[in-house]
């Protein structure tokens, strides 16, 4: 068991829910399967304690393709 410390809610997920509900909500957002190289980013995810939510907006996030134009937000 691992807590999760979200804003809202303590709450606690094994590594099966956590991976399942990573899983349907990337699958949600994104109409895609978890890429193989995703679950290390998962596990990480889910020993630090981030929310399933915020573990998918990370990954997505990553696989984003830079725009130079919003260089100053990333810069900040």
């Amino acid at each position: 068991m691992n807590t999760l410390h979200t804003i809202d809610t303590d709450y606690e997920l094994t590594w099966d829910e956590f991976l399942i509900t990573v899983e349907d909500l990337h699958l949600i957002e994104t109409g895609a399967d978890l890429a193989d190289d995703d679950y290390a980013t998962v596990l990480a995810a889910f020993e630090r304690g981030l929310s399933p939510n915020g573990c998918v907006m990370s990954i997505i996030d990553a696989r984003r393709p830079f725009d130079a134009r919003e260089h100053w937000f990333h810069a900040a």
